[in-house]
């Protein structure tokens, strides 16, 4: 039997920057994806700048790629525009960062990247976990489930969380078109949003994500992109035919009961996801990556064994940090789509309040100081009580 010092479930962007992370320390790690590489899935593809960072510390470089310098949303004739304080965002087709992560995992030393390779826990054991992965049998000291939404770990921990309250699904398309703006758009309809994020210089993807909830039965994936983009046809006729792949997925949300269990952690969207709505995806999951690495890395080399409780507990601690901003922000965002006369009031009051919008977007990451929160409330307060601009017009976007 294999023995491993850590085994991660799952080749994502949190599983590979997991690897790399905890190999650079001197741990002997496997990271087993079961897709062929590079991974494709329905995803934003937008980076906010906190991933960014963590993408360069990794020393992941991209062949193709698009800065994007914050948010714009437009909402039944209003606008509004945020700009990140914190550097730029990037824009990357999923398939390029999946490249470019297993580039720099694979010149890792201590670190083996199995594609095609699907991981199954099967009990726990002396000094560890026994996976089979593939077919050859581990003994891993600390497990990872990095392995997303319908994470087959934390269902074999027993970590899976209550049914979801939001019936959100989301979709995927791209289009072979030059970008023609500098941020990603946010276009709000009843019960849906569409994001599109500049990814190269002639591409942009383009997400949607809809309520089952206040939309009920949608067409098949046949027919579904055309649903989608007639709730928003002032961007279907800018976007022309898609190119490529069309994938959808559903529900979104996912709950865990905790993000570790004896002798496992779990990271990304395994250890519990919200929604999408304010594009923290990536940038989060390599948080929690570099979490667990600070976590687990010193008690690990220096114990046998299982890896130690107390390790778990430091990152479960630290993982609670780090979703506590994503879930007040996201939680908040996600209420406004069910409730469009207060969307199109907060949109407005962001469109008078550029400032506010920009330390929103900081909170949104965690990165908000309380002094900016407490200086800008009173006055974006007084702007979401005018409610529209005369006319029914926001403040034009600078």
């Amino acid at each position: 039997m294999e023995r491993l010092d850590v085994l991660i479930a799952g080749g994502g962007p949190a599983g590979l920057a997991c690897g790399v992370l905890l190999a650079r320390r001197g741990l002997k790690v496997v990271v087993c994806e079961q897709a062929s590489y590079p991974v494709d899935k329905p995803c934003g593809e937008g980076i906010m700048p906190l991933g960014v960072r963590h993408l360069l510390e990794l020393g992941v470089r991209f062949r193709e790629c698009r800065p994007f310098s914050g948010i714009h949303y437009r909402f039944q004739g209003l606008e509004a525009v945020g700009s990140f304080r914190e550097g730029d965002g990037l824009g990357v087709d999923r398939r390029e960062l999946s490249r470019a992560l297993l580039e720099v995992a694979q010149a890792t030393p201590g670190l083996e990247v199995r594609p095609a390779t699907r991981a199954t826990p099967t009990r726990h054991a002396p000094g560890g976990i026994e996976v089979q992965a593939g077919s050859r049998a581990a003994l891993t000291r600390l497990l990872v489930g990095s392995d997303g939404l319908n994470s087959r770990v934390r269902a074999w921990a027993g970590l899976e969380g209550p049914a979801a309250s939001w019936k959100r699904w989301g979709a995927r398309a791209r289009f072979a078109v030059a970008p023609w703006s500098a941020r990603v758009e946010v276009h709000w309809s009843h019960g849906m949003e569409a994001y599109v994020t500049p990814v190269s210089e002639g591409h942009v993807g383009v997400a949607f994500c809809w309520d089952r909830n206040l939309h009920g039965t949608v067409p098949g994936r046949g027919r579904l992109l055309v649903f989608l983009l007639d709730h928003f046809p002032e961007l279907r006729d800018r976007l022309g035919p898609p190119v490529g792949t069309f994938a959808a997925v559903g529900p979104l949300q996912r709950k865990s009961l905790r993000p570790v269990g004896p002798g496992l952690a779990l990271v990304g969207d395994a250890s519990g996801y919200l929604d999408p709505i304010t594009g923290e995806g990536i940038s989060l999951a390599l948080s929690q990556a570099a979490a667990l690495e600070r976590s687990v890395a010193d008690p690990l080399l220096q114990s046998r064994g299982r890896v130690p409780d107390g390790a778990l507990d430091v990152y479960e601690r630290r993982h609670r940090v780090l979703v506590r901003p994503y879930h007040a922000v996201t939680g908040t965002v996600l209420r406004l789509t069910r409730h469009p006369w207060l969307a199109r009031r907060v949109v407005n009051a962001l469109s008078r309040d550029p400032a506010a919008f920009a330390v929103l977007l900081s909170a949104n990451m965690g990165l908000a100081r309380w002094p900016d929160l407490v200086r800008r409330l009173p006055l974006f307060l007084v702007h979401l009580c005018l409610g529209s601009a005369p006319g029914g017009q926001a403040a034009s976007p600078s």
